[in-house]
């Protein structure tokens, strides 16, 4: 966490009534140190409560070391759920978050380190990433509006696809985790798919197969 972080919180927490947690920004680092991401703006002021829309957790843009939660949300909405393993701690801010009783902060409080032996880089390999993602999805594309027309089921599995083919892309010419990465993004329906993704897809087939030729 960065300095000034729990004066932020606090801020955040004081603005929404009956606070269950705060979620606040994040930059990503490298091995070296160096920023790589910043976590978007979360609302359209410095901070206060934050709006609940399903859309917005179509992908899991908190940290732990930039979200606060009280006890009384645990009681409120349970603990970690266990069937989950790298989507466990979106699951759970997203279910506070559908509570309409979150605040929020557009202060970067808190810094995030990925590196090649981190549990997350652990899970690119095998696509068990992907398929976890693909499953809290499920859930969270479950609780949209049955009248929102102001999305498309492409439009929420956009960034979910384009994590999907960066990492297939990535393995081509390792046929272990190239097939285990297939086999992940065939779980996504048909629905989900738009053309860039698709070609990116397809380009990606032909490219480890000219690759398994030559080797």
């Amino acid at each position: 966490m960065l300095p000034g972080a729990y004066r932020h919180f606090a801020q955040a927490a004081a603005s929404t009534p009956d606070c269950l947690a705060v979620f606040a920004r994040a930059i990503y680092v490298d091995g070296q140190s160096r920023w790589t991401y910043v976590v978007p703006l979360i609302g359209p002021e410095h901070f206060g409560p934050m709006k609940y829309d399903p859309f917005d957790w179509r992908f899991n843009f908190m940290q732990f070391n930039s979200t606060l939660i009280g006890r009384e949300a645990i009681d409120r909405v349970g603990e970690f759920d266990p069937k989950y393993v790298h989507g466990t701690d979106w699951h759970l801010w997203w279910r506070i978050a559908r509570t309409g009783r979150a605040g929020y902060s557009n202060e970067v409080i808190a810094a995030y380190r990925e590196f090649g032996g981190n549990h997350t880089a652990s899970l690119f390999r095998s696509g068990g990433n992907v398929k976890e993602y693909l499953r809290v999805l499920e859930e969270v594309l479950a609780d949209r509006p049955a009248n929102d027309t102001s999305h498309t089921l492409s439009d929420y599995y956009a960034v979910a696809l384009q994590t999907a083919v960066r990492q297939l892309r990535k393995y081509e010419g390792d046929s272990e985790a190239y097939a285990a990465n297939l086999a992940a993004i065939r779980l996504f329906p048909s629905g989900a798919w738009n053309r860039r993704q698709r070609a990116q897809y397809m380009v990606s087939r032909l490219r480890h197969g000219q690759k398994s030729l030559a080797s």
